[in-house]
């Protein structure tokens, strides 16, 4: 069932009241899951931070040494529709991962799941639960709904890896559609990533993000804290988590940390990815089923002729096999 949180705030202007906010977190916290990522990074002994060139047998000496080892990397997602699927970050699932699994708050334990799409330059992902699950889902915020500079909004995320933490701030820029009169496009009004990543200054972060993403600006969330060190840009057990507004839609998704403040992909890009990536998957399954029908019939005219030849090598030998009397 599709769930939000419109029936208990009816008017969007006014905010969640501070009274209702374990409700909010009681209902909203049904949809959102903690994501593991499996992946195997290659850990090389003997080399510092020093960058003088390797002589040959130096170099061979320090790649037998290589170990692979294991790391369990968390991220946050947000169910999406009745068939369980799950929208979270393509972060959660990178070259080298070897395997993602899922819970939900009420789970005890991890469920595998697999990939059905994913936009790098985007950094959204679509999961697929391995068991399938009727469970609630999202509500995306409407078409034409601004997100106003001051509007308060919510999260529940895993900062950290502290699992399930309920967290609140607010938009620090807002966004909007400017429609044109004949309502044949639309021009965004907000922050896009060219907007805010100085692609000198902070190259890896600009390289890891579509330059015309548009992106929400978040104050006071506490949830996405991470550190850029000029390669990497770390921001554990946040990314993915869904960004509500008071009544329990969903405006935007956490992406990264960046001078102080979060930023979260724009519901409208969110919107897009699905629509795009359910087409291409629901094609990509039509296409399977007629392979596997053609594939069978293959199967069955080929066995029709091989009965057909055996026929007729009986009729060639007079009937059924049997020799002629003399």
């Amino acid at each position: 069932m599709q769930i939000s949180y419109e029936g208990e705030c009816q008017n969007r202007a006014g905010g969640l009241p501070a009274n209702s906010r374990g409700r909010f977190y009681d209902k909203m916290g049904q949809i959102v899951v903690l994501i593991e990522s499996k992946v195997k990074e290659v850990a090389v002994e003997g080399l510092g931070d020093e960058e003088d060139e390797l002589l040959p047998d130096e170099e061979e000496e320090c790649l037998a040494d290589e170990e692979k080892r294991v790391v369990y990397n968390h991220f946050t997602g947000v169910i999406l529709n009745s068939e369980g699927l799950i929208l979270t970050v393509a972060d959660a699932v990178p070259e080298n991962c070897e395997g993602v699994s899922y819970r939900l708050i009420s789970d005890f334990g991890f469920q595998k799941v697999k990939l059905v799409a994913k936009d790098v330059r985007k950094n959204l992902a679509i999961l697929r639960p391995l068991i399938e699950r009727k469970l609630n889902y999202l509500k995306f915020a409407d078409v034409g709904e601004s997100i106003t500079a001051g509007m308060e909004i919510f999260s529940i995320c895993h900062p950290n890896d502290m699992y399930f933490t309920f967290d609140k701030g607010h938009v620090s820029y807002g966004c909007d559609f400017s429609e044109r009169e004949d309502k044949t496009s639309q021009t965004y009004l907000g922050r896009i990533v060219d907007d805010v990543v100085d692609k000198e200054l902070y190259p890896a972060l600009a390289a890891h993000y579509d330059p015309h993403l548009q992106i929400i600006q978040i104050k006071n969330f506490c949830g996405a804290e991470g550190t850029y060190d000029g390669h990497v840009f770390e921001c554990r057990g946040s990314p993915g988590a869904p960004i509500f507004d008071c009544q329990g839609k969903v405006i935007g998704l956490i992406a990264f940390r960046h001078l102080g403040y979060t930023f979260g992909v724009h519901f409208q890009e969110l919107k897009d990815f699905v629509k795009k990536s359910l087409e291409l998957d629901e094609g990509k399954g039509k296409k399977e089923a007629r392979g596997g029908k053609e594939k069978k019939q293959g199967r069955g005219d080929e066995g029709q002729s091989e009965r057909k030849m055996k026929y007729l090598e009986t009729r060639g030998t007079g009937g059924k096999g049997k020799q002629r009397r003399g």
